[in-house]
C-alpha cells in the first residue's frame, strides 16, 4: 500500500523538460481487438466491456444523477477509432509546481477552450490527471480517457511509477488499458465504488481499498 502522505516529500520537477510538453508524434500504442474495440462513452470517456457494434443504450456512468445524459442522446466510440485524434498536454500545476497535471484535449482546439466541458465533449468531461513524484516512487492521481505512447513515454520519463489512485468513478474512463499497459503498477480504487467498475480485468494490478481511499481524505 503506498502511502500518500508522503506526497509532502516532493521533489520539484525539471520545468525544463516537463512543462508544456504536447503528444506531437502519432500514436504507437496496440492493444488487443477486444480492447480496441470496446465501447467508449463520448460524454464521459467510460470504456465497457462490450464490443462498439453492440454498444448499451444508456451509460451507467452518464445515467447517474451526478453526470448527464446528453440532450441529442448517448453516443459511443472505440479506441481504434479515436486513435490519432487526441492529444495531452503536460503542464505544471500553477498554484504547486512540485505537481505535474496533464489535460486532454481534441487536436487542433484552441488551448482556452480545452477547459470548457462542453468543448472537450468529443472524449469525455475534461477529465485531468496529476502525476505526484515523490522520493519513492511516482503517484499518478486519476485518470484521463485518451492514452496514447507519448503519454506513457511522458509518465515512465518522469521516475517509477508505483501507483495508480482513482478517485471515483468519473475518472475510471479507460482504466482496462492503463492496467495493460502498466501490468506491474496496483490501481487502487474505493471498494465501496466497485460495483461502478465497467471493464472486468484480469490484470493483477487493480485493487480496491478502503483505507487507502479514506487516508487521502483525512490527509
Amino acid at each position: 500500500m503506498v502511502d500518500v502522505s508522503m506526497a509532502i516529500d516532493l521533489q520539484r520537477p525539471d520545468s525544463t523538460t516537463t512543462a508544456n510538453m504536447t503528444t506531437t508524434v502519432p500514436n504507437t500504442l496496440t492493444f488487443t481487438q477486444e480492447l480496441e474495440n470496446s465501447a467508449i462513452c463520448m460524454t464521459c470517456g467510460t470504456q465497457y466491456a462490450i464490443p462498439l457494434s453492440s454498444a448499451p443504450k444508456t451509460c451507467r456512468i452518464c445515467a447517474d444523477p451526478r453526470q448527464f445524459i446528453p440532450g441529442n442522446g448517448q453516443t459511443w466510440s472505440s479506441y481504434a477509432q479515436e486513435r490519432n485524434k487526441h492529444e495531452n498536454h503536460f503542464t505544471q500545476d500553477p498554484h504547486d509546481k512540485r505537481d505535474l497535471v496533464h489535460q486532454h484535449r481534441a487536436k487542433g482546439m484552441h488551448a482556452l477552450l480545452s477547459k470548457n466541458p462542453i468543448s472537450t465533449a468529443p472524449l469525455g468531461i475534461s477529465q485531468r490527471a496529476i502525476l505526484i513524484r515523490t522520493p519513492h516512487g511516482n503517484i499518478l492521481w486519476d485518470l484521463l480517457a485518451w492514452i496514447d505512447s507519448k503519454t506513457k513515454t511522458w509518465i515512465t520519463s518522469q521516475g517509477t511509477l508505483t501507483a495508480i489512485i482513482i478517485s471515483h468513478p468519473h475518472f475510471y474512463t479507460t482504466h482496462a488499458l492503463c492496467s495493460t499497459l502498466f501490468p506491474h503498477v496496483p490501481i487502487h480504487t474505493h471498494a465501496r465504488d466497485t460495483a461502478w467498475l465497467n471493464y472486468p480485468t484480469t490484470q493483477p494490478s487493480r485493487r480496491s481499498q478502503a483505507r487507502l481511499t479514506r487516508s487521502c481524505r483525512d490527509s
